[in-house]
């Protein structure tokens, strides 16, 4: 039984889950997940694999912080021109960005341009190198098998990758990726740097812990405001949250707006899923489309605990690439590159160089001392092969005495002078490759350094550019609100200091109106118009009336018109209140 523990690392926290399937078989089987903060990360990750027993098991990680970037190439480049070029292309990009390509690590997904089917649209998936080596070096122990980007990762939830349908994936993590899902093939990845990192990390100021601050997120909703009236703390934590989902909201109706028209499916994943009802309340920016929190394919609906898997969806993506399939194009450790480099690079220690040299010197040592002559003296003794004859009388007789010599082993010094130049020569050769290995090494620490160190400016800039792009948004937002809200004021004092206008016209009126002048009707519009219809018996009473209310100052641009004169005359007098 094949299985592989996902694990997705965020800012502050680690989501894991353990899947397991039978070679042969549909079937695939959660074991374990949960969620973690963490402090130092390879301690955490440790942990998650002490728990889940997978000592043995493969392990996939996703990360949440890749950047992505948009080009084109045409097809008929090969694959090795296509490489290059897009290479050249990203570290322009780059270079208009003031960021330094050399502190990324970038994959391309190419899509289908339904606009020029000669080309491919390409997403440029990049991950900054410090955070790469981190995961690695946090996991060099284990059987690691994928280091992935969530955005193209997470279409591994949907049934056959999505195949048949167009959906979008909307991911809130950290921050947030649009994943346009066209016929199975990843078309379109944005990026949108508003997530549930701002949400969290200022409820975590309140609460002093990230992990009190994600569980407050639990308690809220964010489609109802019931909650008002009965909670003050869940009103607390709304107004936290709610301002960051509706400037999200926003964003994503804006970044959607090209492709929107061929989305059939909307799914909802991610952090952001801990909050209540946030698919409806997010159903707005989707107008005539179908909202719903993603399940993966292979979790049963009806299980109990369906909430709190969907919180780790991140992580069973993971596991899930891993399990049916490790695309080499867009993983950061199959692929061969960064990664691989280091781990080759890595093997070289100076240790075990060093123990490598002494173990060559010493057999060398070994075959030259067996190749030398000792140049001591040998005593050889020989003995004649003759005896002398014996006595008569019987004796014994003696054997010929023997005759020592002696004689000197061949000795060759140029032979053990060649033997000593050639060590000399062996180990300088070696000291020299061991010491250049040295340098280049602490070169290159230094440069990765630097490079770590140009990274971390350049996000922290990045975070100071969107924190300025933010506090100018919401000034302008406070400013045209101020300005609707003082013509609100103006217009309430307006009307406050004109509601004397008609008592004071309507008492003047009562002083200059003569004795045989009848007033039988008197309008007063919105825009201080006033028509007035009198009659009198004479003429000339009339007039009188008119002129003073000219002369007087009581109406402006008086104007008088005569209605009927077959019994009293009737006149319609319209002016303006001053």
């Amino acid at each position: 039984m094949a299985s592989c523990l996902g694990i997705s690392v965020g800012k502050n926290l680690i989501k894991y889950a353990k899947l397991s399937k039978e070679k042969g078989k549909l079937q695939t089987t959660i074991e374990a997940y949960g969620v973690k903060f963490y402090d130092i990360l390879s301690q955490t990750i440790n942990e998650i694999i002490e728990e889940t027993k997978s000592k043995d098991a493969s392990i996939s990680v996703s990360i949440t912080s890749e950047d992505y970037e948009k080009t084109e190439c045409f097809k008929q480049l090969k694959p090795k021109d296509r490489e290059a070029y897009l290479n050249g292309e990203f570290e322009e990009i780059c270079s208009k960005k003031s960021v330094n390509a050399g502190s990324l690590d970038v994959r391309y997904v190419l899509a289908e341009d339904d606009q020029n089917p000669e080309q491919y649209k390409v997403l440029c998936v990049a991950a900054g190198k410090v955070e790469l080596n981190n995961l690695w070096q946090a996991l060099s122990t284990s059987k690691l098998e994928s280091i992935s980007a969530i955005g193209p990762t997470v279409v591994n939830l949907l049934k056959d990758k999505g195949a048949g349908q167009n959906c979008l994936i909307v991911n809130i993590e950290d921050d947030t990726k649009l994943t346009f899902v066209k016929n199975g093939a990843v078309d379109e990845l944005i990026q949108i740097p508003v997530g549930m990192d701002e949400v969290i990390t200022r409820l975590a100021d309140k609460y002093n812990s990230y992990a009190r601050a994600y569980e407050a997120c639990k308690g809220v909703d964010a489609y109802s405001e019931s909650d008002l009236t009965y909670d003050i703390e869940a009103q607390s934590i709304r107004d936290v949250l709610m301002p960051t989902l509706y400037d999200l909201k926003q964003r994503i109706i804006m970044a959607v707006e090209p492709f929107i028209k061929d989305v059939q499916d909307v799914y909802i994943t991610g952090t952001g899923i801990i909050v209540n009802n946030i698919d409806l309340y997010l159903q707005e920016a989707f107008s005539g489309k179908r909202v719903e929190i993603l399940v993966p394919f292979f979790v049963n609906k009806e299980r109990s605990s369906l909430k709190d898997v969907l919180e780790v969806n991140s992580a069973l993506a993971s596991a899930s690439y891993c399990l049916n399939g490790i695309s080499k194009d867009i993983d950061f450790l199959a692929s061969g590159n960064y990664l691989k480099k280091e781990a080759r690079s890595k093997k070289l220690e100076p240790k075990v160089i060093f123990a490598t040299v002494k173990e060559k010197i010493d057999e060398l040592n070994q075959k030259t001392l067996k190749a030398r002559k000792t140049g001591k003296k040998k005593k050889k003794i020989e003995f004649d092969n003759e005896v002398e004859n014996l006595t008569e009388l019987g004796g014994a007789g003696e054997y010929a005495a023997p005759r020592v010599e002696e004689e000197l082993e061949y000795y060759d010094p140029m032979a053990e002078w060649f033997a000593r130049f050639a060590i000399a020569l062996f180990v300088g050769w070696i000291a020299y490759t061991a010491g250049a290995f040295i340098v280049e090494s602490n070169l290159n620490d230094k440069l990765l350094a630097v490079n770590n160190n140009i990274a971390k400016t350049e996000g922290e800039i990045r975070r100071v550019d969107s924190d300025t792009d933010s506090i100018s948004r919401k000034s302008s937002e406070y400013k045209d609100k101020k300005d609707k809200l003082q013509k609100i004021i103006d217009s309430i004092r307006l009307k406050k200091e004109r509601s004397y206008d008609v008592p004071n016209f309507m008492s003047q009126l009562m002083f200059i109106i003569p004795s045989n002048v009848t007033v039988s009707s008197i309008q007063i519009g919105s825009d201080d118009s006033v028509i007035l219809e009198a009659s009198s018996g004479k003429y000339a009473q009339l007039g009188y009336f008119v002129s003073r209310l000219k002369l007087a100052g009581i109406l402006k641009n008086v104007d008088m018109e005569v209605v009927d004169m077959s019994s009293n005359i009737q006149i319609k007098i319209k002016g303006v209140l001053p």
